[in-house]
This record gives structure tokens, C-alpha cells and sequence, in this order.
């Protein structure tokens, strides 16, 4: 049995090794931040702390090698990540990193193919995880483009959320451009921006992403809805 103060100076060694590691990782170092990461998973355990935070971070960091990988190897890289992600839900979270680990989980999901998975969890992190929700409706648009869950509808439908949400970034916005012009085809719906090429138009996401809006509310005959916009 550890001593309290060996066990609070472990303690203190545990937050600052993880503390590093998510410096590396943000600094773009993975890693780094494995080495880092997996030497706070063994302190933790030493000094009896709770190790979700530890695989979290791990999880993260097998997560960004899975967006860099190979082909090859990205299903490993993904595999690994959920794994720590499950194991880090295990040990316990703080609430707000909760929604977190639940999002990143269902995107490894998402990339492993596992659509049933990973669909309820993205449609929840919706509403729980602000800061993935951009990146969660166009993964949402993808998995309801796949055979297993083919549904045009749902896929219309949360990419034109995607392309109606704020600070959304220029490359996710011109491709959803794209995924609306094809669906809409797909569905037999005519669209009225189709002769517009938006790299020519306006780069300003939110002038793009009001004009859509407006499109629909005009389509589904709300003028003055649409004149607000």
C-alpha cells in the first residue's frame, strides 16, 4: 500500500505527464503524446487515480494516426482508439468529457463501418457535443449514403443542416454543396441553385448557408421566412 504522500506525489506526476501529452497532441506530435500518454496510464494505476482520462487521450491520439494512416493501417489505428474510448468510459469521466469520448467513439465507428453503431450516438452528439456538431452531421450525410442504411432523405436532410451550421468550415461547405446537388438529383427534386458555381459566387460561409436556408423556406412556400433571410 502506498504512502499518502507517495501517492499524492504520483498524483501530481500523473497531471503533469498528461498535462504534456495533450500539448504534444495538440501540437500535432502523436507520438509524443502515445509516449507521453501510456507513461500517466501507469502512474495513474500506481497512485489508485482514475484512468479515464489517460485512455481518453490515448484514445485521441489512435484516433489522429487513424486520419494520417494508410489505408492499411487506419483500421487498426481505429480500432485501437475505440477500444481506449471504451475503456476510458469504463473508468469514469468527468460529465463534460463524457459527450466527448461518446463522439469520437461513434466517428472511430463511423470509420470502421459500423453504422449502426455509430448513428445513434452521432445523432445524439448533436445536441450534447456542440464542438463536434458540424463534423457529426456530415458523417450522419455519409452513413445514410451507405447500402447497409441507404436513405436519401435523412441524408438531404442533415446535410442541409450541415451546410445551415455556424462557423461551418469552407472545404465541409463546398463539398456538401456538392452532396446536395447530387441528392437533390438522386430524389427527382428540381433545384433552383444549380446553375450556380459557388466557388465563383461568394466564399462567405454564412451568406452561402443563408441562401440555402432561404431556398428551402421558399420551397416549402414559407415567403416570409424566406424574405427574412
Amino acid at each position: 500500500v502506498l504512502r499518502p504522500a507517495i501517492r499524492h506525489h504520483l498524483a501530481s506526476r500523473t497531471d503533469a505527464t498528461l498535462q504534456a501529452a495533450q500539448e504534444a497532441l495538440d501540437s500535432g506530435d502523436v507520438h509524443r503524446a502515445l509516449e507521453l500518454g501510456k507513461s500517466a496510464l501507469i502512474r495513474a494505476r500506481k497512485s489508485q487515480r482514475s484512468t479515464g482520462p489517460c485512455l481518453m487521450l490515448l484514445g485521441l491520439a489512435r484516433e489522429q494516426q487513424g486520419e494520417r494512416g494508410s489505408p492499411a493501417d487506419r483500421l487498426v489505428y481505429y480500432a485501437a482508439a475505440a477500444q481506449h474510448f471504451v475503456e476510458a468510459a469504463k473508468a469514469g469521466l468527468a460529465p463534460e468529457q463524457e459527450t466527448r469520448l461518446h463522439f469520437h467513439l461513434a466517428k472511430c465507428q463511423h470509420m470502421r463501418g459500423q453504422y449502426s453503431e455509430s448513428i445513434p450516438m452521432l445523432e445524439q452528439s448533436l445536441s450534447t457535443y456542440l464542438a463536434g456538431r458540424a463534423e457529426a452531421l456530415q458523417l450522419l450525410t455519409l452513413a445514410y449514403l451507405e447500402p447497409p442504411q441507404l436513405d436519401l432523405e435523412q441524408a438531404n436532410q442533415h446535410n442541409l443542416e450541415l451546410m445551415q451550421t455556424p462557423g461551418i468550415a469552407k472545404e465541409q461547405l463546398s463539398q456538401a454543396w456538392e452532396t446536395r446537388r447530387d441528392l437533390l438529383a438522386q430524389l427527382g427534386r428540381s433545384d433552383p441553385l444549380a446553375d450556380i458555381d459557388l466557388s465563383e459566387v461568394s466564399t462567405d460561409t454564412k451568406w452561402v448557408s443563408a441562401m440555402v436556408r432561404a431556398c428551402e423556406l421558399f420551397q416549402d412556400k414559407n415567403f416570409d421566412a424566406t424574405i427574412a433571410c
